[in-house]
Formats: structure tokens, C-alpha cells, sequence
């Protein structure tokens, strides 16, 4: 048990103080549940007793990833397009990218850097988990607002899928993401 001294949040002075970057945006956060939900899919490749274990965590980690970067690339899109620095409040995967992409294809017309087929794989693979997911509650809570079980026809997860598909997305957010930075940052140079 521990002392009456001993703090969660607060630095003990030994190897396992991890540093909190106050500073970090949406893009830096979204890197961190990435490289997160792979450790941890990589982790039941060399052992499959975790499959079970580790399989909620990593969907909502990809999933947050995911949603965390449409915002940051929503908000400044939408600062390019003179709505100021702002951003949905909401969780549904697939409403934010349609805001993105109307965002980016306004903003880069025919520069718009995904291929239909590249636009397709994203919608198809957003809109399964959204399905599934569409409020980034299913794999935090075993129940929804109405108490109902969260996934009840879902009894399977392909974790190999689940990490290819959610790595590809990134890959086709990072070509958006760099034609937008380069775009707000000569914004914020004006």
C-alpha cells in the first residue's frame, strides 16, 4: 500500500516520471493513440493470450487517432476558409471526414492529393467502424446511453486488419495534412 506522500501526478524523481507536453496540439496526441493501439497489437503477435485483453483498448485508441486528426485538419481548414479556428464537437467518424473532405476539396480542388479509390477505402473502413462505433462509446463502455449492450453482433475483431486499415488511413490523412499545414501556415503568415 502506499504512503500518504506518494502523488499520481507529480514527480518522484525516478525513471518512471512520464513528462506531460502541455503544449501539444490534436496531430502530436492523435501520433500518441497510434503508436499506442500498434504496441499494443504488436504485442498479441508474439502472444495471443492478450487478443482478448488488448482488442478494446486498441480499437478506441485507432479510433480516437483517427478522430483527433480530423479535427486538427477540420480546424485548420477551416481557419483557411475564414470560419476561424474551430472544430465539430462531435464523434461521428464519418461526419467529420465528410467536413474534411468538403474542407479540402474546396480549399485544394483539383490538388486534392487522395485518389477515389483512396477516398473509397477511407469511407468504407470509417463507416464499419462506425457502425459499430458511431459515438466512440462501443469499446469504452460494455453498455450505451440506453443500457444496451455497445456491439452486440460484433464477436470478432481481425487485429492484423484492424492495424493495416487504421495505418492507411493515417497514410491518406498525412497527404491531406500536408497540403493544409502548408496552406495555414501561409495563412498565419498574412
Amino acid at each position: 500500500m502506499g504512503t500518504d506522500e506518494q502523488t499520481i501526478f507529480n514527480s518522484s524523481g525516478s525513471k518512471y516520471d512520464a513528462c506531460l507536453q502541455n503544449y501539444m496540439g490534436f496531430s502530436q496526441l492523435a501520433w500518441y493513440y497510434l503508436r499506442t493501439a500498434n504496441a499494443l497489437i504488436e504485442i498479441t503477435f508474439s502472444d495471443s493470450s492478450k487478443l482478448d485483453v488488448y482488442v478494446y483498448a486498441a480499437v478506441f485508441l485507432y479510433r480516437h487517432s483517427v478522430e483527433l486528426r480530423l479535427k486538427d485538419l477540420i480546424w485548420m481548414s477551416n481557419f483557411i476558409l475564414g470560419k476561424g479556428k474551430v472544430f465539430p464537437k462531435k464523434h461521428n467518424l464519418i461526419e467529420l471526414w465528410q467536413c474534411l473532405k468538403n474542407n479540402a476539396t474546396s480549399l485544394l480542388n483539383s490538388d486534392f492529393p487522395l485518389s477515389r479509390d483512396n477516398v473509397r477505402y477511407v469511407e468504407k473502413t470509417l463507416k464499419e467502424l462506425t457502425k459499430y462505433d458511431p459515438e466512440s462509446d462501443g469499446f469504452r463502455y460494455p453498455f450505451d446511453k440506453k443500457m444496451e449492450r455497445t456491439h452486440p453482433d460484433v464477436n470478432h475483431v481481425d487485429v492484423r486488419s484492424l492495424r493495416e486499415q487504421f495505418n492507411q488511413i493515417y497514410e491518406c490523412l498525412g497527404q491531406i495534412t500536408d497540403k493544409v499545414v502548408y496552406l495555414y501556415d501561409e495563412a498565419q503568415s498574412e
